[in-house]
């Protein structure tokens, strides 16, 4: 004879929500009127987004892309305490401004007169192009100014000419890393 014991477990509603009422402050209010709003990366202590839409870059799925670049660096770099530090305090702007100026291409060259999809103004500190519509995030230059900021980070600066000669510290990996995680991205739809 056979006797089968089952243990049930239960979760009351009351002492879970998925909607904590204590961290209201930290989301975007798309009925606020502000042009622009600043609004932390749940998982990211200090790190906030500036968006001019709530919609377009919701503070979750840029965490769910923070959190594949994070865990792509540390298998193709390793988890180097300024890097993760600086990802728990950077600031992001996504922007639907178009930007003209000077800068390099990915092979290193100078250009006076560019478009600009992204750039890093200091390690903590990126922007982002963002054209008004459904541009996701993989489509976007967030993991490449990602990567410029972890480098910046890393070695004092952001090795703004890539594989230029210029700066030392860009490489193949880099760009190995930023092709990875965006098709990570656009097949999670982010």
């Amino acid at each position: 004879m056979f006797i089968l014991s089952m243990t049930l477990n239960s979760c009351s509603s009351a002492v879970w929500t998925a909607h904590p009422d204590d961290v209201k402050y930290r989301m975007c209010d798309r009925y606020s009127g502000d042009p622009l709003q600043m609004v932390f990366v749940p998982g990211y202590g200090d790190a906030v987004i500036v968006v001019e839409d709530c919609d377009q870059f919701p503070r979750q799925k840029v965490a769910i892309a923070m959190q594949s670049f994070e865990l792509a660096w540390r298998a193709y770099f390793g988890g180097e305490r300024s890097v993760i530090i600086n990802l728990n305090e950077i600031v992001i702007t996504f922007s639907s401004m178009k930007r003209m100026g000077i800068g390099h291409t990915a092979s290193g060259d100078f250009v006076e007169n560019g478009r600009i999809d992204g750039y890093t103004s200091s390690k903590s500190s990126v922007w982002v192009y963002t054209p008004p519509g459904s541009m996701r995030i993989c489509e976007s230059s967030l993991i490449h100014e990602l990567v410029h900021a972890s480098l910046w980070a890393r070695n004092g600066h952001g090795d703004p000419d890539h594989s230029g000669t210029r700066f030392s510290g860009w490489s193949y990996r880099h760009d190995a890393l930023i092709d990875a995680v965006n098709r990570h991205l656009c097949i999670l739809g982010i």
